[in-house]
């Protein structure tokens, strides 16, 4: 394989004592310079006078590394040639220091090169043909930025006017938004999938639609609260980014209602200041009321309707996964119809507006951008979690993603055949090998739309 070529190192002035250290190297016997000055060194005989060398790299004005070790091996050789039969530990003080000095004054002749040298090697360099190591990985970078320009400049943000205070859940026309830079909700979003609902419940009794929201929960037998995401099919109504609400729907009206908890005083102290019913429905677009009131709402309505259903993972049903919250037990097996809700309410998420498909394009894009942004990234040496987290930084810091669809897969060699790796007992830890295939499944969520992309490549 052909060697790559020199690199071009500026000229560098001599050091202050630079002068002084010839002048030591001097005082040695003139066979000592005949010596080092005669000795027949393929590496550097091969190369023209003056030329850098490639395998120092780093010079700075004050600061001189150590020779390559092909170098030093070749100084060290032509020493112990010239005192053969003399241990090194039986010369002189000064002698031994001598030595040093001739090695050290050597290297700066070969490596301290005029200004005219450095020219002709610039101009040698600009003639080359690249070797084939530089022009894979000029392929490779190419590549990547072909792709993630095509990928950027697909611009799937909302055409929508941003935010007037950019940030979650502003309170102009944008329902949802995490700065100029990122998708604006529209406000239309949550009353379009409500009203998609209602057209597949017109055929049923009247009545009163139930829907439980999630749940904060902590960390085992600690008071570290998990990050909160919202039940979905709860999100897919209301929108709500908060835990413990309920909402209900009437039948056949529409009109909708959310049930917020009263949150004691000791609430602003930890967590900010405590929102007012009326800034809670200027917030989410539909009346709010604390949940306290939730139980003489519902007893004016003669029938409910819940949803039911069992999971076909777990087997367990949604009241065992998650029980009713406070004020719903009394009524809780009290259904018009059953199953009728959670079979209305599955089929309309199937079937998705176009203000949702334009979400999902944008956290599919988001999700694309940061894959693109990963790729050049899958060296040999890096390890599966340093993927993952250029991942979630870029989800993040220029998509406002702050939660992931699922748990990362950075699956590299052998670790690709695990469907489901990246979890904590194989949390992403494995390091790129040169000839590996990285397969990285992740995916960003953006407003509780989820995104999943998956990509192959070879690692080197």
């Amino acid at each position: 394989m052909r060697p790559a070529p020199p690199l071009p190192i500026e000229p560098m002035p001599p050091e202050p004592n630079l002068a002084r250290r010839r002048f030591l190297a001097s005082r040695l016997s003139s066979s000592w310079r005949a010596m080092y000055s005669s000795v027949d060194s393929p590496a550097i005989a091969s190369e023209p006078r003056g030329s850098p060398r490639p395998d120092i790299v780093g010079l700075g004005r004050a600061r001189w590394r150590a020779p390559s070790a092909s170098l030093g091996t070749w100084l060290r050789g032509a020493r112990d040639q010239r005192l053969a039969g003399t241990p090194v530990d039986l010369l002189k003080p000064g002698v031994r220091a001598a030595t040093e000095r001739v090695r050290f004054c050597a290297v700066q002749t070969i490596y301290h090169v005029s200004p005219a040298h450095t020219r002709d090697h610039a101009a040698r360099q600009q003639h080359r043909q690249p070797s084939l190591a530089e022009r894979r990985g000029a392929g490779r970078a190419s590549s990547f930025g072909a792709m993630a320009a095509l990928i950027a400049s697909l611009n799937c943000k909302s055409k929508a006017a941003a935010a007037a205070t950019p940030g979650a859940f502003a309170t102009d026309a944008c329902f949802f938004s995490r700065g100029a830079h990122t998708y604006a909700v529209p406000a239309s979003l949550h009353e379009e999938n409500r009203a998609n609902l209602l057209e597949r419940l017109r055929d049923h009794p009247p009545g009163l639609c139930v829907f439980a929201g999630g749940v904060d929960r902590v960390r085992e037998d600690t008071d570290h609260e998990e990050l909160f995401r919202q039940e979905s099919y709860f999100q897919y109504l209301f929108g709500v980014a908060e835990p413990g609400w309920v909402g209900t729907i009437e039948l056949p009206s529409g009109k909708a209602v959310l049930f917020a908890p009263e949150l004691a005083p000791e609430y602003a102290v930890w967590m900010g200041k405590i929102a007012t019913r009326e800034e809670l429905t200027a917030r989410y677009r539909v009346e709010v009321r604390w949940l306290s009131e939730l139980a003489p709402h519902r007893a004016a309505f003669g029938a409910a309707y819940r949803l039911r259903g069992r999971n076909s993972d777990s087997g367990a049903t949604i009241q065992e996964a998650r029980p009713p919250p406070p004020g719903l037990e009394p009524f809780a097996d009290d259904d018009a119809e059953f199953n009728a809700l959670f079979l209305a309410l599955a089929e309309a998420r199937v079937h998705k507006s176009e203000n949702e498909i334009a979400l999902l394009r944008y956290a599919s894009w988001v999700t694309s951008n940061a894959h693109a942004d990963v790729m050049p990234r899958a060296t040999p040496g890096t390890y599966e979690y340093q993927l993952e987290a250029r991942f979630l930084y870029h989800c993040f810091d220029t998509g406002g993603c702050r939660n992931c669809a699922y748990t990362s897969i950075c699956a590299c060699g052998p670790n690709a055949a695990v469907l489901h790796y990246g979890h904590a007992g194989a949390p992403n830890a494995r390091q790129l090998q040169l000839g590996d295939f990285a397969l990285l499944d992740m995916g960003a969520e953006y407003h509780c739309y989820c995104s999943d992309i998956t990509c192959t490549m070879p690692v080197g």
